[in-house]
């Protein structure tokens, strides 16, 4: 098809070739013979025509303000819901709050944990590693348009004897890295081919922030000392998308999340800080997609710092979901773990005054 550029341009030049002609070219010849053939004509006239139709379209759309391809999501009006639930208990709080809210849900588990009698009529189990053989197959068999990817998901998946499919294959081998987020994106990528919109993971998680506050025994001086140095070296870490929590003591980095996960690293981290007593501090990346791997703390990460010997648990206001709230910081207290929530100022998490005055009132 001609495109509306070049139609234009050959368009003006036919145009300027006829206006140099001389006047007796322009004449009909004498000789029917010599007359160009009407089919011809029509032709030029037809190429003509659509060459002004198509500088119309153009000028149009220059002038008409473009529709906004930004859409709502989360509505219910916009078709079936998947949940893609990883382990824990946050893809059931997610699905029983979506079905009380009236979506239709579908959930697809991906980890042998057991799922809960009162969802297993919601439940199509998939591979994640099989992600376009189970897993896109799967959403699109169901009539699935939004998808929350919600659970913990271990990476280690990835070098387990996974079960590839031939294209997952390939999308791996073209993603420029296999860090967190590069997954997600890529992912989120191709899901959005199939016409499936991944969204934010606390569509219907409520009340799931920790405000910013002490909760729990006030802290020491040092101790506030390793939560401004290990908050700076958290984020960093997850800037660099290695991981989202650091264990300190003393001012020094005793461990640091990677592969193996958040709990594993604070038990490692609690362990070798012999002294006892070390921090914990997590954090979301800066402007943190929200559709993607949101920092969470939860009954598993308190029992880990108490088996561990950790004493603090620092966390972003506002930037890490807290599963089941009132539980856990009931189940905090009882294991003498102060947990601060510490929202990001001007100085980023190293602001002492800040941290001296959340530090003096308790929640």
């Amino acid at each position: 098809m001609v495109g509306p550029a070049s139609s234009l341009k050959e368009a003006a030049s036919t145009s300027q070739i006829t206006k140099n002609l001389p006047a007796a070219a322009l004449k009909a010849p004498e000789n029917p013979v010599a007359a160009i053939p009407a089919r011809a004509v029509l032709a030029v006239a037809a190429r003509v025509v659509q060459a002004t139709r198509e500088a119309l379209v153009v000028q149009l759309a220059e002038v008409r303000p473009a529709k906004s391809r930004i859409r709502k999501v989360g509505a219910l009006s916009d078709g079936k819901l998947g949940i893609l639930a990883g382990r824990g208990e946050l893809p059931w709080i997610v699905a029983e709050n979506a079905i009380r809210a009236g979506e239709e849900v579908r959930i697809f588990p991906y980890t042998d944990e057991p799922i809960p009698e009162q969802l297993k009529k919601y439940c199509i189990p998939v591979v994640l590693t099989r992600m376009y053989a189970s897993v896109f197959a799967s959403l699109k068999k169901q009539g699935i348009k939004r998808l929350i990817s919600i659970g913990k998901a271990s990476k280690d998946i990835l070098y387990k004897n996974p079960r590839f499919d031939a294209r997952t294959l390939l999308l791996i081998a073209r993603m420029e890295n296999l860090n967190d987020y590069t997954i997600f994106k890529n992912i989120a990528r191709e899901l959005d081919k199939i016409g499936i919109t991944v969204i934010d993971q606390t569509t219907y998680l409520d009340d799931c922030f920790l405000g910013a506050g002490r909760y729990g025994r006030k802290l020491k001086d040092k101790e506030l000392e390793d939560v401004s140095y290990g908050m700076m070296y958290a984020r960093e870490m997850n800037r660099l998308d290695i991981g989202q929590t650091v264990v300190v003591g003393q001012r020094s980095v005793i461990a640091v999340e990677c592969v193996e996960g958040t709990d594993q690293c604070i038990r490692r981290g609690g362990g070798l800080y012999s002294r006892g007593g070390a921090v914990v501090c997590k954090v979301a990346k800066k402007n943190h997609d929200r559709r993607f791997d949101i920092p969470v703390t939860g009954e598993s990460t308190l029992q880990s710092m108490y088996d561990s010997g950790c004493k603090v648990l620092a966390i972003e206001a506002g930037a890490t979901i807290v599963v089941n709230k009132s539980e856990f910081l009931k189940s905090a207290k009882k294991k003498g773990i102060s947990v601060i929530s510490i929202a990001e100022s001007g100085n980023g998490f190293a602001d002492g005054k800040e941290l001296r005055k959340l530090n003096r009132s308790s929640k």
